[in-house]
C-alpha cells in the first residue's frame, strides 16, 4: 500500500481516519496534528549537541532503527523529525504515535489495523498505523510503556517488516523506518525485566542522548530568540537581568520548559524590555535572583542568600494562608505538606506576622 508524500503527521489516540484527514491529498497541509516542537528547528550551538546533530547526520544515511533517549522537553521528537527530514524518507510520512495515550485495548488494531468483523463493531477493514507510515518513518513516543505483548509483534515487525492485521490472515510488507524514544532507561528496564530484552537489542542497532538543557549553557538563548519568533510582533529585548536569570536557572523541563516561559512572557510583558518576573519562573529562584542583583551583583555570601530564602520561604507560606483564608488544613493541602508539618512551621513564625 503507498501513500502521497505528507511531511508530518502526529497521533496519539487518533484513528487513522483522523489521519487520513491530515493527509494533503485531502486539502489540509499536515501540520495540524504537530506536536509544538515538531514545528521547531534543530538547535545546536552547544558542543553537546553539535555532536548530537554528527550522529542525526550519520545516522540519516540508512534505514536501520534508531532510539533516541533523555529527560522530558528535552526534544526527542525533534531529533527524530530531523533524521526524518535529512533522510531520503523525508517526501514520506513520518508518523508519531504517543504509546502513553492509547488504551491497551486499542493498540493491536490501531497500530496493526484490522479486518471486517474482526470485533464488535469493526463493520470495515481499517489500515492500522503502521501501514500510514509506509515509505517513511515509524516514530514510536515513550516506547517503554507499550504494553507487553504489543512489544512481541512489534519485534516481529522491525525484524521482518511484516504486519498482519487483527482479524486477518495475511501477512503485509512494509517499508517502514523505526525510531523509539524514551524518557524511561530501556537498557535498565530491559535488565529488570521491565522491557523486552531482544526489543531492546533489535532497536538499539544507533542511539542518541539528548543531555539536559542545564548542561548545555550555549543553546539556551537561541532557543530563547527562536521561540520569540514565533510571535515577532511580540518580541522586544531581553533585559540584562532576564538574560542572567535565563542562563542561570536550572530548567528542570527543558526546552519545553522555555518554551512555555517564552510564551508567557511574550503575552504578560508590560515594559519596553522582558524582565525576570515576565517570565514566571519558580518564585524562590526569581526572588533569589532579584534579591542577588539588588545587592549588586550575583555573587554573594551564602548565609546571605540562606537568609533571604528563609525569609521568602516565611513571606510565601503567609500569602498562601492569606489567600487561603487562615484555614490551615486548605493551606497544607495546597502546599503539598501535611497540617502538622504547617502548623510547626508556623509556629516558629512572629505571631505578630500574621495577618487577621
Amino acid at each position: 500500500m503507498r501513500y502521497s508524500p505528507i511531511s508530518k503527521t502526529h497521533i496519539n489516540n487518533q484513528s487513522h481516519e483522523d489521519t487520513v484527514m491530515q493527509h494533503p491529498a485531502h486539502g489540509n497541509d499536515g501540520s495540524g496534528k504537530c506536536s509544538p516542537f515538531l514545528k521547531h528547528s534543530f538547535i545546536a550551538d552547544s558542543h553537546e549537541m553539535r555532536q548530537v546533530g554528527a550522529l542525526i547526520r550519520r545516522f540519516a544515511e540508512n534505514d536501520f532503527p534508531v532510539v533516541i533517549q533523555g529527560d522530558t522537553g528535552t526534544g526527542k521528537e525533534v531529533v527524530a523529525s530531523e533524521i526524518h527530514r535529512i533522510s531520503q524518507r523525508s517526501d514520506g510520512p513520518m508518523v508519531v504515535i504517543d504509546c502513553t495515550t492509547i488504551p491497551e485495548s486499542l493498540f493491536e488494531s490501531e497500530l496493526f489495523g484490522y479486518e471486517i468483523g474482526a470485533f464488535t463493531g469493526g463493520g470495515k477493514r481499517r489500515a492500522g498505523l503502521c501501514e500510514a507510515a509506509e515509505g517513511g518513518t515509524l516514530v514510536l513516543d515513550e516506547i517503554a510503556d507499550m504494553p507487553p505483548q504489543l512489544q512481541a509483534k512489534l519485534l516481529r515487525f522491525i525484524e521482518c517488516g511484516t504486519i498482519r492485521r487483527v482479524g486477518g490472515r495475511k501477512d503485509f510488507l512494509l517499508d517502514v523506518r523505526c525510531i523509539a524514544l524514551a524518557q524511561k532507561p530501556l537498557a535498565a528496564l530491559a535488565a529488570q525485566g521491565l522491557f523486552r530484552n531482544d526489543l531492546w537489542q533489535r532497536l538499539n542497532v544507533f542511539s542518541i542522548q539528548i543531555p539536559p538543557l542545564r548542561e548545555r549553557h550555549a543553546d539556551i538563548l537561541p532557543l530563547f530568540e527562536y521561540f520569540l519568533k514565533q510571535d515577532p510582533l511580540r518580541a522586544k529585548p531581553l533585559n540584562e537581568r532576564a538574560k542572567r536569570l535565563l542562563l542561570t536557572y536550572d530548567w528542570p523541563g527543558n526546552a519545553r520548559e522555555l518554551r512555555n516561559a517564552t510564551t508567557r512572557a511574550l503575552w504578560t510583558s508590560t515594559t519596553d524590555e522582558f524582565m525576570p518576573e515576565d517570565f514566571g519562573l519558580p518564585s524562590a529562584t526569581a526572588y533569589l535572583f532579584s534579591a542577588a542583583e539588588a545587592r549588586g551583583g550575583p555573587w554573594q555570601p551564602l548565609a546571605d542568600i540562606e537568609r533571604d530564602a528563609r525569609e521568602h520561604v516565611v513571606t510565601y507560606i503567609l500569602d498562601a494562608l492569606d489567600a487561603c483564608g487562615n484555614n490551615i488544613a486548605e493551606t497544607a493541602r495546597h502546599l503539598c505538606v501535611s497540617r502538622e508539618a504547617l502548623s510547626s512551621r508556623l509556629g516558629r513564625i512572629d505571631p505578630s506576622r500574621r495577618r487577621a
